[in-house]
């Protein structure tokens, strides 16, 4: 028998491929191409793919900026606050001052009053029986007071100055008065007496 030549035989270490496709196999000819699509969709998904770095960053940022508007809200509030309470304490002092002034003003323009005990005099064959209060200004208070004495001393003598006469009319009780309040004011050398106010007024005649 002759022998079959033999066929050269390549050996699958020596070549270079890394990988054979066989042409009759439809399959296997598409699964290279599938994978290498395969692989570069994943490379390009993870190249999409944010890193964990990022997301801190990004977190980070988030946070910061929810502080800052945080801060900023908090800062606004307090301010709010801080100018309802300055312009509260100005109210209550610009209120405060009025009340105050109203009130000095208003003591200022009270009068002081003295009621001098009951006085009978007799004048013109008239017997005249008489209360009377001196009025003076709220700052001379003090000194009406202090002359409580002297003005009933005198006054029972200032009485004995007037005109009988008049006590029956409302003018002549005018001009009464006047009188007493002059004839007070003299004698005691002052001009402190606004005004001499008859409370009670009695008159005989004899």
């Amino acid at each position: 028998m002759t022998d079959k030549p033999k066929r050269p035989r390549l050996l699958s270490s020596e070549l270079d491929f890394e990988e054979i496709t066989d042409p009759s196999n439809p399959g296997t000819a598409k699964s290279a191409p599938l994978r290498d699509w395969a692989n570069d969709a994943e490379d390009q998904a993870s190249s999409q793919r944010p890193q964990p770095a990022l997301f801190k960053s990004a977190a980070r940022y988030g946070s910061d900026e929810r502080k800052s508007a945080k801060e900023k809200n908090s800062g606004r509030d307090n301010f709010t606050m801080y100018a309802a309470v300055i312009a509260l304490l100005g109210f209550i002092v610009i209120f405060g001052t009025i009340v105050y002034t109203k009130q000095i003003k208003s003591d200022e323009l009270t009068p002081s009053y003295l009621t001098l005990p009951q006085n009978v005099v007799t004048v013109d064959d008239q017997t005249i029986r008489m209360v009377v209060t001196i009025q003076v200004s709220n700052a001379d208070g003090g000194w009406l007071a202090s002359h409580k004495q002297a003005l009933s001393d005198l006054f029972p003598i200032v009485m004995t100055t007037i005109d009988a006469n008049d006590l029956s009319t409302e003018e002549g009780m005018e001009r009464a008065r006047e009188k007493l309040r002059t004839e007070l004011n003299t004698r005691l050398q002052t001009d402190k007496i606004q005004a001499v106010l008859v409370d009670e007024l009695l008159t005989r005649t004899h």
